[in-house]
């Protein structure tokens, strides 16, 4: 059976409402999005629409290579979690988060939702999400996450506590880009016949 690889990207830009976030729970890391690939050029989540305006929210395309993991990659500190799923199950997750993104106007930010889980509460609505709500829904959708029950408050460091994630790197971002690039130019080089 072939297997292939998902992303949990657990990150804390150093925003100044990712700031605000961390005094409130004291969590290392207030942010989560799920990548299809290593180097965290499609990653997906509930956050920023606009790189410039935290007010407006909803499901969004992430990257390190722009956006608000750009603007704030000097400052970002993350967990990078790597998953096998069969290429069966790969294939329906890149299905589903393509349709998703295709519809992405249906969805909608759930700030109410994220207020009251800063304080142990929870509010559900119909395509209304923060990002971890998103991510645990969609893994649960996917057999890859044990359900859990809706008053649950689900953060994203919960997701460290995944039994079948491994941690491939935690640090600052920036240095997990660099080391990425780094390997590519080696490898790159590596094939020039002398």
């Amino acid at each position: 059976m072939e297997l292939k690889k998902i992303y949990i990207v657990i990150s804390q830009t150093g925003s100044i409402v990712s700031k605000f976030i961390r005094i409130v729970t004291r969590d290392r890391y207030n942010h989560v999005s799920i990548s299809l690939d290593k180097e965290l050029k499609n990653m997906y989540s509930f956050g920023r629409v606009h790189t410039y305006n935290a007010f407006i929210g909803g499901f969004v395309k992430e990257s390190v290579e722009n956006g608000t993991f750009k603007r704030f990659v000097k400052n970002t500190v993350a967990c990078i979690m790597e998953l096998e799923v069969t290429s069966e199950k790969y294939d329906e997750i890149v299905k589903d988060l393509a349709e998703m993104y295709r519809h992405k106007g249906e969805y909608h930010y759930n700030y109410k939702g994220l207020f009251l889980a800063m304080f142990g509460k929870s509010r559900h609505k119909i395509h209304t999400f923060y990002c971890s709500e998103f991510l645990q829904n969609f893994l649960e959708k996917h057999g890859i996450s044990e359900p859990r029950p809706d008053t649950k408050v689900i953060k994203p460091m919960d997701f460290l506590e995944m039994p079948n994630g491994k941690v491939i790197f935690e640090g600052r971002l920036r240095d997990f880009c660099r080391r990425k690039a780094a390997k590519y130019r080696i490898s790159k080089f590596s094939k020039i016949k002398l």
